[in-house]
């Protein structure tokens, strides 16, 4: 994937590098949020909500969370404050079956806001479908999101503003932002990733972004070398400048293999367009670019 080591690792294991931390398991239909009996450490003992396992995690620990149900509902927004988390949900019995392996996080009904909000490094969020409020992004990061390195990979994005959105530059993931293996549904209002925070290397690659607002990526804020390798753009417009990649502001980056189809029938069947800002429209790049 082209990440530093230690995140790779963890990707394509699932679990930190680091053996040292603490597993505690969720389930939101059989668990309950007690430390009673050892309650949280085995996967027949869950406790009810992330929230609550968040804050039996340590800092710098290597903590994972694995969330076993295949719908979790929160009664409010995940607050991910410890450094050096990895929150997984397990495909087990999806609703959609096969096809839909990732765990679904629902809000309770009384929730406002998103589903998560990122304020720490080395965090790791995989293998969820979420669900969040309208209005509010899915994925957002709070003012203490100063340290490096959050992976979010193989999560769908539903119902919500954006999928993922950081910004303004005062709540900013400072370096390494990765976002990976990632699908956007039709039902985002605003777009699929707004980048608006300041920044150096983040990495968006082989995601899908299926006939969401346009446009699908947004990067306004003033960040540095970035990467959008091997996306798909369903645009939902004709020859809409912009529509699925619009680079307001950042340097030096790097845009490559990705391919975007317009609203027609006939593009959609024969003709897929490539990345090729000087001529094709769906990609706009209208201030710094010294990588393009």
């Amino acid at each position: 994937m082209g990440l530093y080591p230690k995140v790779e690792e963890s990707i394509s294991s699932g679990l930190p590098q680091d053996p040292d931390g603490q597993i505690f398991y969720v389930d939101s239909q059989e668990g309950t949020n007690s430390l009673a009996g050892g309650r949280g450490t085995r996967r027949e003992k869950p406790f009810e909500t992330i929230t609550y396992a968040l804050a039996q995690c340590v800092d710098n620990r290597n903590d994972v969370i694995f969330v076993t149900t295949a719908v979790q509902v929160e009664d409010q927004p995940i607050v991910v404050n410890k450094t050096a988390v990895h929150i997984i949900g397990l495909p087990n019995n999806s609703p959609r079956g096969a096809n839909e392996a990732r765990c679904w996080i629902f809000p309770d009904s009384h929730v406002s806001g998103g589903v998560f909000t990122i304020s720490a490094g080395d965090v790791v969020i995989k293998n969820f479908m979420l669900w969040g409020t309208a209005g509010e992004p899915c994925i957002d990061f709070g003012v203490d999101a100063q340290g490096v390195r959050q992976t979010i990979v193989d999560c769908s994005f539903h119902l919500g503003s954006y999928g993922i959105k950081t910004g303004p530059a005062a709540n900013q993931p400072s370096h390494y932002l990765a976002i990976l293996g990632c699908h956007f549904g039709p039902t985002l209002t605003s777009g699929g990733i707004l980048h608006a925070s300041n920044g150096s290397w983040p990495l968006i690659e082989d995601c899908y972004f299926e006939s969401i607002a346009m446009p699908n990526i947004s990067v306004t804020g003033g960040i540095a070398a970035g990467r959008i390798r091997r996306c798909q753009f369903m645009l939902t417009a004709d020859d809409t400048i912009g529509g699925a990649i619009d680079m307001g502001n950042g340097t030096r980056w790097i845009i490559s293999d990705n391919d975007a189809n317009d609203a027609t029938p006939t593009a959609l069947s024969t003709n897929p367009y490539r990345d090729t800002p000087n001529t094709n429209a769906w990609f706009r790049n209208t201030v710094g670019g010294a990588g393009f």
